[in-house]
């Protein structure tokens, strides 16, 4: 997953991530959660311009966008 984390706080975790839109486009995104995030999992984000990331789930690969996929080895 390539995360960096830092422990902000009451189970407070905040990741800077390399993402792809459903396009294939790269871009780095930082958001923070109170889970911390299994390494080398895919992460499904929804996120809004000035809000930023509004919620994340688990996804499998089969999942992701075949764009996405493509930066990928399964």
């Amino acid at each position: 997953m390539g995360s960096i984390k830092d422990s902000h706080g009451a189970m407070n975790y905040s990741y800077t991530l390399p993402s792809y839109d459903e396009d294939g486009e790269e871009r780095d995104i930082t958001f923070e959660t109170a889970k911390e995030l299994k390494e080398a999992a895919f992460i499904r984000l929804e996120a809004a311009p000035i809000r930023g990331v509004l919620t994340w789930a688990e996804v499998q690969y089969e999942e992701l966008p075949a764009a996405v996929q493509s930066n990928y080895q399964k």
